[in-house]
């Protein structure tokens, strides 16, 4: 099986989103660990792939964002031992900053296909 590259580099800065949200909201001498953010991080792709197959053709964006908010929340709660209002605060960052990512990349990609 053959990894993509836009697959790679989407992990990558997922990756990069949820260690920021994470290194920002977790509690004072809390130490956010390298290999749970990649863990985690591998996790929510997988959230989101799930949620994609299911919900995607059946619902709308909203009903989407709150199934894959869920998801985020129980997979950061779990793997990155946070107390829920920190788990939630991680998890409402790293949608956005996904959902960012997502906007910012489809954009270029408009951009570089109208010209």
């Amino acid at each position: 099986m053959v990894i993509s590259l836009a697959l790679i580099v989407s992990i990558i800065l997922m990756g990069i989103i949820l260690w920021f949200a994470a290194h920002q909201l977790a509690p004072e001498g809390c130490e956010v660990h390298f290999g749970r953010i990649i863990f985690a991080t591998i996790l929510l792709k997988g959230v989101e792939v799930l949620v994609d197959m299911t919900l995607k053709i059946h619902s709308g964006d909203w009903i989407w964002w709150l199934a894959y908010l869920s998801g985020a929340l129980i997979v950061i709660k779990i793997v990155l031992s946070l107390g829920f209002w920190r788990s939630l605060g991680v998890g409402v960052v790293y949608c956005l900053g996904v959902f960012g990512l997502q906007f910012a990349i489809g954009t270029l990609i408009r951009e570089a296909h109208a010209h």
